[in-house]
Order: C-alpha cells, then sequence, then structure tokens
C-alpha cells in the first residue's frame, strides 16, 4: 500500500493510507450486500466502484468462493392459495451452529404482492417467477430492488405441464431462463430466454419421457431427471450452446424392493442423490465418470423417513411422494437436509446430526421452496455496452 505523509509536522502526524484498488476490492467483496449499499453513498469514488460489473462479479465470486455463506441464504414459502404465496429467507449461515435451534425466517419483500405470483428459481442474487394470471415471468433482486417483467414468447398452443430452470451462462455474461412446455404425452417444446438479447428462442424438441421438477443449474447447464416408464434419464440443456441430450445415471445398488429416490444437485459440479428408502442416502458427481463421494446413513437420525439432500432449485418428486424437495451441500464433507419442519446438518466425518426446527409464521410452518439464494448487487435488465 502507499503511505503519504500529510502536511501537518507534529509528532502525531496522521498518515493519508492508500490502498490499491485490487486490495480494496477484494475486502468489499467479502462483505453482505447491506453494507455495501450503505458504503455507496461515502463518496463519489465508492459508488462507482461498488456499482461496477467488475465489482458485482466479484461480490457474486467471493459469497461461493469462500463458503462462509455470509450472503447465503433459503427462500421459504407460505400458500395461501396456488396463486397467492408469501415468501420468507433463512440464513445458511445460522444452520451452520452446532447447537440446535428454532430458525424464524424474515419476510422477503416482492413488490407485486398484491398480484398472485411464484417464484420459479434463482441465480446470483436474482429470482426468476411468474405472475399470474397471464403467467408474466419476471425477475428481481430484493437489494436493490428492482424488477424486470420479461417479453412473452408468445407461444399458443395448450399444454399438459411447464417446467422451469434458471442459470447464469458466464461464457456470454448472460442470465438464460428455461421453458419446457409438455404439449402432449412425451413431446416438450424448449425455448431459452436470453436476458442480454431480451428475446426467446426455440431449440430442439424432446421426444421421450415426462419430468415434473425444476431444473437445477451448474454453470450454464440446466438438468432435468425424466421419467421414462420405470427408468430414468437426465435431460441436459445446455443454454450457452442452446443444444439439448441426455446423460445416463449412475449404476446403483440393488436392494430388492426397497424403493428408490433420484434427484440431482450442485454439489461442487453435477450431482445425483440416490435415495434407498429408510436404508441410506447416496450422492454421486460427475467427473469423466460417476463417483459416489457421500453416504448418508439414516439409522442415526431421530428423524428417520423421508429426507434428500438438496442443493438445487424447487425439487417435488411428484413421482413418489410430493412434500420432500433437495437443499445443499456444504464444506468439509456436510450436507444440508430438509424434511417438513426440520433443517439438518449432517457432519459426514463425525457421522452426526444437528437439527434446526423452522419457526411458525401466523400459527404455521414454512415450507421449501427454493434453495440457494446469494444476496448480490446484480440487475435484473441487461446494462451492458
Amino acid at each position: 500500500m502507499d503511505v503519504e505523509p500529510s502536511n501537518d509536522s507534529n509528532v502525531g502526524t496522521k498518515r493519508r493510507v492508500c490502498l490499491p484498488l485490487e486490495l480494496i476490492i477484494e475486502i468489499l467483496s467479502r462483505l453482505p450486500v447491506k453494507f455495501l449499499l450503505k458504503f455507496r453513498c461515502a463518496c463519489k469514488q465508492w459508488l462507482s466502484l461498488i456499482s461496477s460489473p467488475l465489482f458485482i462479479k466479484a461480490h457474486i465470486n467471493a459469497s461461493t468462493k469462500f463458503k462462509t455463506y455470509v450472503n447465503s441464504f433459503l427462500i421459504l414459502k407460505l400458500s395461501k392459495s396456488f396463486y397467492s404465496n408469501t415468501y420468507f429467507t433463512c440464513s445458511i449461515s445460522s444452520l451452520l451452529d452446532d447447537t440446535a435451534s428454532i430458525i424464524i425466517p424474515r419476510d422477503l419483500d416482492v413488490p407485486i404482492e398484491d398480484q398472485g405470483f411464484k417464484i420459479i428459481g434463482t441465480c446470483n442474487g436474482l429470482l426468476s417467477g411468474l405472475i399470474y394470471p397471464d403467467k408474466t415471468h419476471f425477475l428481481y433482486n430484493p437489494c436493490i430492488r428492482k424488477l424486470n417483467k420479461l417479453p412473452d414468447n408468445g407461444k399458443k398452443y395448450n399444454l399438459l405441464h411447464i417446467s422451469y430452470g434458471f442459470c447464469y451462462d458466464e461464457f456470454n455474461d448472460d442470465y438464460k431462463l428455461v421453458d419446457l412446455s409438455t404439449v402432449f404425452p412425451c413431446y416438450t417444446y424448449i425455448e431459452i430466454y436470453s436476458l442480454r438479447a431480451n428475446s426467446w428462442r426455440r431449440i430442439n424438441d424432446y421426444k421421450r419421457g415426462s419430468f415434473y421438477r425444476s431444473g437445477v443449474a451448474v454453470g450454464g447447464v440446466l438438468y432435468w431427471i425424466v421419467g421414462i416408464g420405470l427408468s430414468q434419464i437426465i435431460l441436459l440443456v445446455d443454454t450457452v450452446n442452446y443444444t439439448s441430450r441426455t446423460l445416463a445415471l449412475p449404476k446403483y445398488e440393488d436392494f430388492g424392493s426397497v424403493e428408490r429416490y433420484f434427484g440431482i444437485l450442485d454439489f461442487g459440479g453435477l450431482g445425483v442423490y440416490h435415495e434407498y428408502d429408510k436404508i441410506r442416502m447416496d450422492i454421486w458427481t460427475m467427473k469423466e465418470s460417476w463417483m459416489k463421494v457421500l453416504s448418508v446413513p439414516y439409522c442415526v437420525n431421530p428423524i428417520r423417513r423421508h429426507i434428500q439432500p438438496i442443493l438445487g432449485l424447487e425439487d417435488v418428486n411428484v413421482f413418489f411422494r410430493k412434500h420432500i424437495q433437495p437443499i445443499l451441500g456444504l464444506k468439509d464433507g456436510e450436507v444440508l437436509l430438509y424434511k417438513e419442519k426440520y433443517l439438518m446438518v449432517y457432519n459426514s466425518k463425525k457421522n452426526s446430526f444437528i437439527n434446526h426446527q423452522i419457526g411458525e409464521i401466523n400459527g404455521r410452518i414454512p415450507w421449501l421452496q427454493s434453495t440457494l439464494f446469494i444476496e448480490s448487487l446484480v440487475a435484473p435488465n441487461y446494462e451492458g455496452g
């Protein structure tokens, strides 16, 4: 750092310390968003710095790289009806306390609460959602309170089902929304929205299987588990290259009549979990091939049934158990698990669980809507050149 003496010649001379820009960015990028919003008012130089695309990216990278979870939250929901929802957040850092506790969710302010709406995904601080009854897509950043309603994709066909995915395309510095529209059994239109282009693009249709979950993002790629008869495969939608293809699931052990459940998660890369009902849950990751990295035994857990690991979007398994959703792989061999009113941290090294109960809101317990939400300064509209 540079140190410049002041004009004061007294012994107790105060010195002006000038830190390199890189160091200032490194320090500020580790702070919570609420402090950065205040620091923007300190001077014009800090306003320019904190508002710059360079710093906004550095802040997101720091939030994901250092695994402190200072800016990381889970999103929970209370529903009055299908179109009327109230959302809350729960700090992930509060779940890392090694003592059991009751977690009190805090309100998530969305400026369209007088209308029916639904959050369908999150990415880098942006919420992706639908406004009813017209199903208008929107992007919203609750930290900077900016909302962007997206153009309609113009589809006029009757639908059996729609599934969505939301991700960041780092190669093109773009946010992508994927719409999978099933028009009749085993035939699905795939459309991708680009925030940079502010337009939709239809790619190759998918003509096998059925899926009822939201897509899980790993990089600029979204993944869905697809049911084909009694078997499953993974559908991969590459938003960078506007292509899709399928990928086989890992081979699992056969426990005979034991029921099995599948799901996708981000575990530092593409991962899947495989649950053997009432026995254990295995987590696999894809490098050059599938590799099992963790097993969660249910016999040591006081809440033994219907638990799944989570790091993806809303993942309701309508084939088997509608109330179950997968959450988050933590650092040092820990996994965050969810069941009904409990959030649990499993430590694979100690083979132990810490249970946290979700507190009630107006006499009701909100349920997990979406997984990792990282607070950021990202604008919901394209501001590039």
